[in-house]
């Protein structure tokens, strides 16, 4: 059994009445390894990423000199050290030359650095665990205090402090390659699907699923249908496929979300249900159409005004907790971004805080997006394009999948260029396609009863809308 590591007892040095977790010996050695070791450096810099992992400030200042002396391209030993603190005036700060020196004297080679900074980053994490609680435990004892504020300083502070747990390492080609093998070996006889289904087989067939990683945009305006094809995304890949999915709706409550889900697998509208205009004995037989929603993969969240930081702390917590595949998010323009700029370079920070949610937690993610009023003031028949979304921040390059929603029916275009009636039906326009072709998918739409469905299916009373006969794909889990 690994014996967990147990720090010297530290000295003088106290904060609330506690004494600060660190190692003033062990962060020594670490800086000893890398004068020592010129390899040992760019291990450092890799693991370490602020100097606050260093408690002592001499061990600091030290870091920072080796820091920039890296970043100029200049060796890093005793020497190029001590001249760049002497240059910035800073020598004398951490004890002059010897204790330059002295620091090599720790530590016999670099072989034992990664451990040692494994340990150093425990006891990084213990302080800024110890210091949030106290910070918000003062501001906590104040009544004029706003507990939501204080609430989401500290998810944005638990936050801040797993990001710095989480460092990813590069792999080898040998290693991708195998693993790019086998992935396409599991893939075989499962007809291309190999992510995440939607369950709708034009979809399916051209996207092979939803990768984990990927960043989906769902772009359209208002009344496309936005919701109701993130509402058949989430019941498909739940009640089709098995999978644990969650949808963070941030117009929404999950009574609505519910509503929604209900009229889907019943014969009456989402208007009709909420409204309660049904009889006892309808209300009975809705029940039992609709009993496969009571799934507890099914996970529905409906936070207001949810923060990236909000949004990545719950789905860590969720892939945690529930091992989620599949992450929703309806719709992006009603999260909080980084503050400090204007709208624009808000929205970019949070379709970057998506994509690296997605990588983080290896789910496909998908946002929902709203186009702005600029595609109704276009003449035409009023089709969205990627310059529609280009002043919406960085969506576009952030996003591995671009698709925009479009009704023509909605604009009174009841007939295609061929002649045939556009009525009820929904283009799902792939502008951005990184994982394969672009191209334009017609389903069916019925947006009374939130249904999206292949364009030859026929939604009847009897029928399970999640069955989806009109796609045959055996899915098996992708190894990522």
């Amino acid at each position: 059994m690994k014996q967990r590591y147990q720090p010297k007892p530290a000295h003088s040095d106290m904060a609330g009445g506690y004494v600060l977790p660190h190692d003033a010996a062990l962060e020594q050695a670490v800086l000893g390894a890398v004068l020592l070791e010129s390899s040992a450096v760019r291990v450092a810099l890799t693991l370490i990423k602020q100097e606050e992992f260093f408690y002592k400030e001499p061990h600091r200042l030290v870091f920072r000199a080796i820091k920039r002396l890296f970043q100029s391209g200049t060796s890093v030993d005793i020497l190029t050290v001590t001249a760049e603190l002497r240059q910035a005036g800073l020598l004398d700060s951490v004890g002059g030359a010897f204790f330059v020196a002295e620091l090599t004297m720790r530590v016999n080679s670099a072989a034992n650095l990664e451990t040692h900074i494994h340990y150093l980053l425990e006891l990084f994490t213990k302080r800024r665990i110890l210091t949030l609680a106290q910070t918000i435990h003062g501001k906590a004892l104040d009544q004029t205090a706003d507990p939501f504020e204080l609430l989401s300083e500290l998810s944005k502070g638990v936050s801040d402090t797993l990001g710095n747990l989480i460092v990813k390492k590069s792999v080898t080609a040998v290693q991708a390659y195998q693993e790019t093998i086998q992935q396409i070996q599991r893939g075989i006889g499962k007809s291309g699907l190999v992510g995440i289904p939607t369950g709708i087989h034009s979809i399916d067939k051209l996207t092979g699923g939803w990768r984990p990683g990927d960043l989906i945009i769902i772009a359209a305006r208002p009344a496309m249908g936005k919701t109701a094809v993130a509402i058949q995304y989430l019941k498909n890949a739940v009640l089709a496929f098995g999978k644990t999915a969650a949808i963070f709706s941030l117009e929404m409550s999950y009574m609505q979300l519910m509503y929604r889900l209900i009229a889907s697998e019943s014969e009456f509208t989402n208007n009709q249900l909420s409204k309660s205009e049904l009889t006892v004995d309808e209300l009975e037989e809705v029940a039992i159409m609709s009993a496969k929603l009571q799934n507890e993969h099914m996970l529905l969240d409906d936070t207001p005004g949810l923060s990236i930081m909000e949004l990545r702390t719950k789905a860590l917590k969720m892939k945690a907790d529930h091992d989620i595949q599949l992450l929703i998010v309806d719709y992006l323009q009603l999260m909080q971004g980084e503050k400090g700029g204007n709208r624009e370079q808000e929205i970019s920070s949070i379709s970057r805080g998506l994509k690296l949610i997605a990588k983080e937690i290896k789910v496909p993610v998908i946002a929902l997006s709203q186009l702005s009023r600029s595609v109704e003031s276009r003449g035409g028949d009023k089709k969205p394009q990627l310059s529609d979304l280009r002043e919406s921040g960085s969506i576009e390059q952030d996003a591995d999948t671009v698709v925009f929603l479009y009704r023509p029916e909605y604009y009174g275009i009841t007939e295609d260029e061929l002649g045939n009636s556009t009525a009820g039906t929904l283009q799902h326009i792939f502008a951005k396609h990184r994982n394969g072709p672009l191209d334009t998918i017609i389903t069916r739409c019925d947006l009374a009863h939130n249904r999206i469905q292949d364009f030859h299916t026929i939604w009847e009373p009897d029928h399970k809308p999640n069955a989806l006969p009109a796609s045959n794909f055996e899915y098996e889990q992708p190894g990522f």
